[in-house]
């Protein structure tokens, strides 16, 4: 019955402990994809303000690719992402521009964050719209940098958890198996005195015999055999005592 109870009570843990880990992943998941859409919307936001400085509602003028490239860097700094890797490209009919590696960075991996922005109302003559791509590459990786604690955080706490369950796993167990061993020393002992005490007994009641009273012989015999059986006894008590106290040293 004991047994199963402290099975039941570890399956509970057990249950409440992958039920918190279910929570951790859920919540570092969710951190991670907040992580991306946070750094993706502030991506667009940086594109906007550049193009609201080159345009108004016109055509995209001729802009020279070092004042293009300050002018992304410039807003990716005001909205702390001035450590953001980017590649870029202005479309234009009438004056097209691209960063020295935007072919490359665009071709290597389809993957990469690539974002699209058309500027201004296109010419009636052109025959397409002005756009302003930007390639971030392994954007992913860079926007989840900062999640790195959170995850090593989660991992730790994880860990420790684990630790402390397993730890507790193995107290109890060894205390469940204690009281197993000192139950089973107990039975075996009661089982072991049980034949002495009835000698006792019987022992004990010839002695009140009359007949046993007027003979010498036999007081003795019985008197023999009560020592013995009490000899016995206190034998057993002591070995149990002595097992007893190993145990409780080899716990301590």
């Amino acid at each position: 019955m004991a047994n199963n109870s402290t099975r039941f009570k570890f399956a509970f843990v057990g249950c409440i402990l992958a039920g918190i880990l279910f929570i951790q992943y859920s919540w570092v998941n969710l951190v991670r994809k907040e992580k991306l859409e946070s750094v993706r919307f502030q991506l667009v936001k940086s594109i906007e303000h550049v193009v609201d400085k080159i345009t108004l509602n016109e055509p995209a003028p001729a802009v020279e690719r070092t004042i293009l490239d300050k002018l992304l860097r410039q807003s990716f700094s005001q909205r702390g992402l001035g450590h953001v890797p980017f590649e870029f490209s202005l479309q234009s009919s009438r004056y097209p521009v691209a960063s020295p590696g935007f072919n490359n960075k665009l071709a290597a991996n389809p993957n990469n964050l690539t974002l699209q922005y058309v500027i201004g109302q296109p010419a009636p003559a052109h025959a397409t719209e002005d756009l302003l791509i930007l390639v971030v590459p392994s954007w992913r990786k860079m926007a989840l940098n900062d999640t790195t604690w959170i995850m090593l955080g989660s991992i730790l706490l994880t860990l420790m958890i684990g630790g402390i369950f397993y730890g507790t796993y193995i107290w109890v167990s060894r205390r469940q198996q204690l009281y197993n061993n000192r139950t089973a020393d107990i039975e075996r002992m009661i089982q072991q005195l049980e034949t002495p005490l009835s000698t006792v007994s019987v022992a004990a009641q010839a002695l009140g015999d009359a007949k046993v009273l007027n003979d010498t012989e036999k007081i003795t015999y019985y008197q023999q055999i009560i020592n013995k059986e009490v000899k016995r006894m206190n034998e057993e008590v002591n070995k149990l005592r002595s097992a007893t106290e190993d145990k409780d040293v080899i716990d301590e």
